[in-house]
C-alpha cells in the first residue's frame, strides 16, 4: 500500500493475509487507515496463524470471535476526550452477517 493513500480507498480486499501477522492488531489498524469513511474491508482466508508451531517465534493467535472484536474496536469511534479541540476522521463501518 502506498504511504500517501491514507483514507483513500473505498474498498480493500486482502487474501490469505491476517494470519501472517505476529500481531494481527497491526494489520487491522493498517487496513482501516487506508479505507475512506464508509468503505469496506473484505478479507478471505483461514486463520492458521503461520507462527503457531515455530520455536522462538512469538505471535498473537486469535479466534474469529476475538479477531472480530479487535476489528470492531478499531473501527468504532471513541468518544471525544477532554482537551484541545480536534477533528477526528469518522471511522469506516464493519459489516458482518
Amino acid at each position: 500500500m502506498y504511504r500517501d493513500s491514507e483514507a483513500a480507498w473505498e474498498a480493500l480486499v486482502t487474501l490469505f493475509f491476517v494470519d501472517t501477522a505476529h500481531d494481527p492488531s497491526e494489520y487491522v489498524r493498517a487496513a482501516w487507515r487506508k479505507i475512506a469513511d464508509g468503505g469496506v474491508w473484505i478479507n478471505m482466508g483461514p486463520l492458521l496463524w503461520h507462527f503457531h508451531d515455530m520455536p522462538g517465534e512469538v505471535s498473537i493467535e486469535l479466534t474469529w470471535q476475538e479477531l472480530r472484536s479487535l476489528i470492531v474496536a478499531c473501527v468504532t469511534p471513541t468518544p471525544p476526550q477532554p482537551g484541545p479541540p480536534h477533528a477526528p476522521r469518522p471511522s469506516p463501518r464493519l459489516s458482518a452477517p
